[in-house]
């Protein structure tokens, strides 16, 4: 995200020397923004970098991305998909780590919805695990602005919800900065879908991020 906070910041006129003192909330034209809290604003910041250049961004995120192993935490990930009774990830990432780990580690092909097109292939009954990914994958123009965030698209929904009447999400580096899946967890209805949550802050493979 600096890397997108300093070419805005080389573009600007008479920009003040350093970063963290130009990048403000009237310099960049993103109300709220606070340098400290820049994670927040990933998708603001990356419509403002690529305004008018969607294929140069799509470009930047499949290289920032290239290459890119599982680590050692997706080995766990993965195990506890192909062996155990838990089967679903939900995820806003575009990369393809989760599915190359399984098939890296527990020689297990998932089912991959990357796209709302598939959405009616999510299912509660799963004898393989599954890959929802809600902002769509790496080479299928991936969502990152603000406005593609914002709110989930209509085509997730009843099958999204439909799987978490079933199953109580594990959350795992998720932020909720997105209007998208948080705004669909926060219009479930009281009581009954989510039993528990449990909240882990390590730097792990996000079951839902």
């Amino acid at each position: 995200m600096d890397r997108w906070l300093k070419v805005l910041h080389k573009d600007a006129d008479n920009p003040e020397p350093e970063l963290s003192q130009w990048a403000t909330a009237k310099n960049l034209g993103i109300p709220g923004f606070e340098y400290t809290r820049r994670e927040e604003f990933y998708g603001q910041i990356y419509a403002k970098r690529f305004e008018g250049t969607p294929r140069a961004g799509y470009a930047e995120i499949q290289k920032l991305l290239s290459g890119k192993e599982p680590s050692f935490g997706y080995s766990i990930l993965a195990h506890i998909l192909a062996k155990k009774q838990h089967k679903a990830v939900i995820t806003t990432n575009f990369d393809n780590l989760v599915a190359d780990a399984l098939f890296l580690y527990s020689q297990t092909g998932p089912i991959q919805c990357i796209h709302e097109s598939l959405a009616p292939f999510i299912t509660t009954q799963l004898d393989r695990p599954l890959v929802v990914k809600v902002h769509r994958d790496l080479l299928l123009h991936p969502h990152s602005s603000n406005v593609d965030i914002d709110k989930l698209h209509d085509d997730w929904r009843a099958p999204l919800t439909d799987l978490l009447r079933h199953c109580t999400p594990i959350f795992i580096g998720y932020g909720g900065n997105d209007g998208s899946l948080m705004g669909l967890l926060n219009d479930l209805p009281p009581g009954g879908l989510i039993a528990s949550i449990g909240v882990y802050g390590e730097p792990m493979p996000p079951m839902i991020k």
